[in-house]
Parts: C-alpha cells; sequence; structure tokens
C-alpha cells in the first residue's frame, strides 16, 4: 500500500480489526512495553500487533524481536518447550 507511514499504519492495523484507540487502549493495558520480554518501544519501532495465525484473533502488542521469534517458531508451543529445554540442558538431554 502507498502513502505515509500514518496511512500504512492505520491501514495495517484496520486489517487485524484494529482502530488507533484499540491499540493505545492495549498498549496502555501492557503498561506501554512489549507482553512477554517487558521493553518498550522505539522511536523508530512501535509494538507490533501479535495475532494467532490460526484463529488471526489479535493476542496482544510485542517488540520486534519477540514477534519474529514466535514466528519463527511457527506459533509451536511444542517447539518452544523444546528451544527451552536445549536452553536449560543443552543438546544432549
Amino acid at each position: 500500500m502507498a502513502g505515509t507511514a500514518e496511512q500504512r499504519r492505520r491501514y495495517d492495523l484496520k486489517k487485524r480489526g484494529l482502530t488507533e484507540e484499540d491499540y493505545d487502549q492495549m498498549l496502555k493495558h501492557q503498561h506501554r512495553v512489549c507482553a512477554i520480554c517487558a521493553s518498550p518501544p522505539t522511536k523508530k519501532r512501535r509494538l507490533a500487533v501479535d495475532h494467532d495465525h490460526n484463529t488471526d484473533e489479535v493476542r496482544g502488542l510485542l517488540c520486534t524481536n519477540c514477534n519474529l521469534g514466535l514466528g519463527f517458531f511457527q506459533d509451536s508451543v511444542a517447539l518452544l518447550d523444546e528451544a527451552m529445554r536445549y536452553l536449560r540442558y543443552g543438546p544432549n538431554s
């Protein structure tokens, strides 16, 4: 979509069924930080709207790293559990 950054933002929110007011309410509810790691948005990057890829339901607002991380793990709890096991105990556990 062409247009200003603000127009693109409104378009992206609308795709998720959110208004700017909805986003601001979510941000306030999350104390203005990422729902996973509690990092605040930066001047260059707002928190991303995270959604369940199966249901399309909005879950919360995430920083870029957390949002990409969930995406790389395909929203799979089983894969994330395996990753946590690996981090705790190493590859031979």
